[in-house]
């Protein structure tokens, strides 16, 4: 029997990678293993970076000291001392979700620990990228004035940001199954996508994550649109606390918008190199980029600056576009057909927005 079967995630580490993943638990649960392990353990220590990051009641040297530790998790002693610090951090998390995820870090650790060099290799690239990202969030966005907001100050910045965030995952995520495939000998392995084009894709998702959760961001005082872009429009970080200023910031969340548009067009080349087989690794991708397609329309057609009605897509466009899966996986046109006419229904809806702002500003 394989020692695959090995890799089986504890239940405890299962329950808390469902409760603090939410859809993307979907993308994970499909792989096989160890896939879903490796992968799901990848996300939760990622995940518990984030909600260091965003807890407002530690102390920010020492987030920062704690987030430091995260690129050296290689070190039994260093996992030690960041178990720790988790397991203390925990009386002051906020969400009752990840809590949990707070106090069993030792054993993500121990299961961590316990995996083949080569996989713990992919996990701590992962974690060592997605930390450098937390640093800026952590000195960019210091949490000492609630009724301030600080702004990333380049497009640079931002995309440097995006790079860490949503590109290491990316390339997480592509050279894990390109090591599976591999030990599986699978042919067709030998034409298998660039690792920047999954960067790139997980560039374009998380651009998309920032445009939907502006206005929570905003209220925690963090502002990822750069000050440069908010110059650009005569509008400062604290301006975008009112909802009303959602029609001059247009023009620069469309620009973002076309951004993550053009970062997700490599998905078309993407899906096409993974091969018709792998019918997991397949939905994994179609799943996300069809989400933050629609997630962007949401985002054009409401107002990402209002807390009250957050850009949000239904758990039933989440569930209509699973059952949609089986014609995408064994047809590239598929995909191809659904990927453009969200993608020119969504350049269509700026372009509209573009003239209603040209028209308003003519009265």
């Amino acid at each position: 029997m394989k020692k695959e079967i090995n890799l089986i995630l504890p239940k405890r580490i299962n329950d808390i990678l469902k409760d603090v993943s939410r859809s993307l638990y979907l993308s994970i649960n499909i792989f096989p293993y160890p896939i879903k392990s490796v992968m799901g353990i990848g996300y939760i220590l990622c995940r518990a970076a984030d909600t260091i990051a965003d807890c407002p009641d530690i102390d920010n040297e020492l987030k920062y000291k704690t987030i430091k530790l995260l690129h050296n998790i290689e070190s039994a002693e260093i996992r030690n001392d960041i178990s720790r610090l988790m397991k203390e951090f925990s009386a002051k998390i906020k969400n009752p979700k990840e809590k949990p995820l707070m106090n069993n870090m030792a054993e993500i650790f121990d299961f961590y620990a316990a995996l083949p060099k080569i996989y713990r290799d992919l996990v701590a690239e992962i974690v060592d990228g997605v930390a450098h990202g937390m640093e800026i969030d952590i000195r960019s966005f210091p949490f000492k004035d609630k009724k301030s907001v600080s702004a990333l100050k380049t497009e640079a910045d931002l995309e440097k940001y995006c790079a860490y965030i949503g590109g290491a995952p990316g390339i997480f995520w592509a050279k894990l199954y390109g090591l599976i495939l591999r030990e599986k000998n699978t042919k067709p392995f030998e034409n298998f996508v660039q690792t920047e084009d999954a960067k790139s894709i997980g560039e374009g998702l998380q651009i998309t994550n920032i445009l939907k959760d502006m206005a929570h961001d905003l209220r925690m005082g963090r502002c990822y649109i750069p000050g440069d872009d908010l110059a650009s429009v005569n509008l400062s970080p604290n301006l975008l606390l009112e909802p009303a200023n959602k029609r001059r910031l247009e023009p620069i969340i469309f620009k973002w918008i076309t951004w993550a548009i053009n970062k997700l067009d490599i998905s078309e080349k993407f899906l096409a190199a993974i091969p018709k087989t792998q019918f997991s690794m397949r939905a994994a991708m179609v799943w996300p980029v069809f989400w933050a397609m629609d997630t962007l329309s949401e985002v054009v057609k409401g107002n990402p600056l209002d807390l009250s009605s957050a850009p949000k897509i239904k758990k039933s466009k989440i569930y209509s576009t699973i059952m949609a899966t089986p014609p995408i996986l064994l047809s590239n046109t598929a995909f191809i057909r659904g990927y453009r006419f969200r993608r020119e229904t969504l350049i269509v809806s700026m372009s509209q927005g573009l003239r209603k702002k040209q028209n308003f500003n003519l009265l």
